[in-house]
C-alpha cells in the first residue's frame, strides 16, 4: 500500500508498505488510525475505465487488508466495492438531512493510491 502524506510538519512524504505480511499491515493500521485522529483527511484514489474516482477512508481494517470508504449517493458501487448500505437516521432515530448519507463500503488497500491531507495550521 502506498500512502502519501502531503502538507506534513516535515513537508510531503511517502510510504511504501508491503501489506502481504502480518508486520507491514501492523504498521499500515498505525499509521492510517494515528492520520486519522491526528485530524488528517485520508482518501482513496483509483482510477475506473479511465476517470479517477476519490473516496474517502473512514478506518482500516488489518486482519482482512481493506479499507472502509464512505460512499456518496453519486459514487455508485463497483464490482470491487462491497457495499453496506446503513439504516437512514441519524441519533436517536431521528431522519438525515437530504444530503447526508450512512452508506460504506470496504475495498482491497492495494485498489488505489491512498492520500493523506493534513489539516491546514492557522497561519
Amino acid at each position: 500500500m502506498k500512502i502519501s502524506i502531503l502538507n506534513s510538519f516535515a513537508g510531503d512524504n511517502e510510504k511504501d508498505l508491503d501489506t502481504s505480511g502480518e508486520e507491514g499491515r501492523a504498521q499500515a493500521a498505525k499509521l492510517v488510525g494515528e492520520l486519522i485522529r491526528s485530524g488528517s483527511a485520508v482518501f482513496l484514489e483509483r482510477e475506473v475505465n479511465g476517470e479517477t474516482y476519490t473516496y474517502r477512508v473512514t478506518a482500516y481494517d488489518q486482519t482482512t487488508n481493506k479499507l472502509t470508504i464512505r460512499l456518496d449517493s453519486s459514487q455508485l458501487p463497483d464490482v470491487e466495492i462491497e457495499h453496506k448500505p446503513r439504516k437512514n437516521a441519524g441519533r436517536k432515530g431521528r431522519p438525515l438531512g437530504p444530503y447526508r448519507t450512512r452508506h460504506t463500503g470496504t475495498i482491497s488497500a492495494d485498489a488505489g493510491r491512498v492520500v493523506s491531507v493534513a489539516p491546514r495550521s492557522g497561519g
